[in-house]
């Protein structure tokens, strides 16, 4: 068996053992791979997205509590056993391990009797530091945060007119941002978390020092009377207002084209003036015959007698008596009417003047085009006293084109105070060329197909030209010397006189 194994093996053409011989070497890898797999321990990520202070602080926890771990994805993660790691991760937890490099008020635990009242301060800061990083953290967005406080000292002796602020750096992960109401959700997060604190005193940026906290009204300012948005914040404004009449504009545009026949451009000015308006009146209180009438503030009765008086006249309590002379008899009433004070406050973001433009499919008619801007201009709510316009255009094939003017109109609605929209689709992308993008489109299609074609025949003539060759083998020593010595065979037979024909020469 050995002996026809090892025949076989020497028979193989050199190919072919070299074959076998890598078959067997990959059987060999594999089964140790699969010792190797089936005795080792299975680690599982205990962190990851590690800093390296914090990797530092937790290898060293992990070596004081002896147990293994390795390394991963350039030292940003770090593995555990599989049957250690939510038993690893609470005992880390629960010792306070400093993640992102923050402490929080376990800082107090192991506090000295004999701190300082300075001490004492610095480090309430740091605790409200790390405890806002913390919760910051907490977001999907965020990688790492930065928090700085600046607390103002307070005390009986000090008048305690600075004002508390505070400065906070976000690192968002890759492909992430944080939205403008998740800052705003930021600062007033500090602001609640810190005393005497305003949202508007507080500083967001991002990884790149670029400021992403806006203006937002002060916590004392609950009218937003000192709130003033800035350039951004006025530019969404508007966006907004005019997303708001385009959608209603087009809505009523395609149910009657159809959707995309028709363009709108709708333009809003806003006005971000602050106007506030105190007027005082006071309400009269009338009867139905025209007397005052009210609550009597204040009554006065004066009488004055004048002639000469009898003593006889003089009754023995001291007055007088009427019949002694002439008495006048003065009365004076005084109410008190109702007030009214009204205070009127005009925010900022009313409209104070709205365009709309339209531009209706080929061959509108006349009257239609009337209509649509009648129906238009009620949905929008255009107001001719402020000085609101509509222009609707009818485009034609020959250049000319039907036109409705700007209607300042007496015949359109007051206006609403909404806000209004702007067209995604412009006028350029109507007037460009239709087919462009499909010819360029059709031209990669010829290329790809003609590529795709060269690789198939040069594929085929490779296999015609392999499959045409002769396998020529060469042999061995052995091999050559039997093949020689049945050539010699071949050739002694070959030249050796038939027995038959030398008979019959003789005969």
């Amino acid at each position: 068996m050995f002996t026809s194994s090892k025949e076989w093996f020497v028979q193989l053409p050199r190919s072919g053992r070299a074959g076998f011989l890598a078959g067997l070497a990959l059987i060999v890898v594999l089964f140790v791979c699969l010792l190797y797999w089936a005795f080792s321990s299975s680690y599982q990520v205990l962190f990851t997205e590690l800093d390296p202070q914090d990797g530092n602080a937790i290898i060293t926890e992990l070596e004081r509590m002896k147990v293994p771990y390795r390394f991963d994805e350039a030292g940003k993660t770090i593995l555990v056993e599989k049957d250690q790691v939510y038993k690893t991760r609470l005992k880390l937890l629960g010792k306070g391990v400093n993640l992102k490099g923050s402490v929080g008020f376990e800082i107090f635990n192991e506090s000295d009797f004999g701190m300082t009242d300075f001490a004492q301060k610095i480090n309430y800061q740091r605790a409200l530091q790390g405890e806002i990083t913390r919760t910051i953290m907490g977001l999907e967005e965020v990688q790492s945060v930065r928090v700085h406080l600046v607390i103002p000292e307070t005390g009986l002796l000090k008048k305690g007119d600075g004002q508390a602020k505070a400065s906070i750096t976000v690192a968002n992960k890759p492909g992430t941002a944080l939205t403008a109401e998740q800052v705003v959700g930021i600062q007033r997060l500090v602001a609640a978390a810190i005393p005497e604190i305003d949202p508007s005193a507080v500083t967001v940026l991002d990884g790149r020092g670029v400021a992403l906290s806006r203006a937002v009204p002060k916590s004392g300012d609950k009218n937003g009377e000192n709130y003033a948005p800035d350039l951004e914040g006025k530019l969404a404004i508007k966006q907004q207002s005019e997303d708001y009449f385009l959608r209603k504009i087009v809505r009523v545009l395609d149910q009657t084209f159809g959707p995309g026949q028709a363009i709108v451009s709708v333009d809003v000015t806003l006005n971000h003036d602050r106007l506030k308006i105190t007027r005082e009146d006071v309400l009269p209180g009338l009867t139905a015959r025209g007397d005052p009438d009210g609550a009597i503030l204040r009554k006065k009765l004066s009488s004055k007698i004048t002639g000469g008086m009898k003593l006889s006249s003089l009754r023995a309590d001291g007055a007088a008596d009427a019949s002694g002379g002439d008495r006048q008899t003065t009365e004076d009433v005084e109410y008190q009417h109702g007030k009214k004070i009204e205070q009127l406050v005009s925010d900022p973001g009313s409209i104070r003047r709205l365009s709309v433009g339209v531009l209706l499919p080929v061959n509108t008619p006349p009257e239609k085009i009337d209509m649509l801007t009648k129906v238009i201009s009620m949905a929008v709510g255009l107001n001719a006293a402020r000085g609101d316009a509509i222009v609707v255009y009818a485009l034609k094939p020959d250049g000319s084109r039907t036109t409705v003017q700007a209607v300042p109109a007496d015949s359109l609605l007051p206006a609403s105070t909404a806000a209004s929209a702007a067209m995604g689709s412009d006028l350029s992308r109507a007037g460009g060329r239709p087919g462009a993008g499909a010819d360029r489109g059709v031209i990669y299609i010829y290329v790809l197909t003609a590529l795709l074609v060269a690789v198939v025949l040069a594929a085929v003539v490779a296999l015609s030209a392999r499959r045409s060759r002769v396998a020529v083998r060469r042999l061995d020593e052995r091999e050559r010397e039997r093949l020689l010595k049945e050539l010699q065979t071949w050739l002694t037979q070959e030249a050796a006189p038939v027995p038959g024909d030398a008979a019959g020469g003789r005969t």
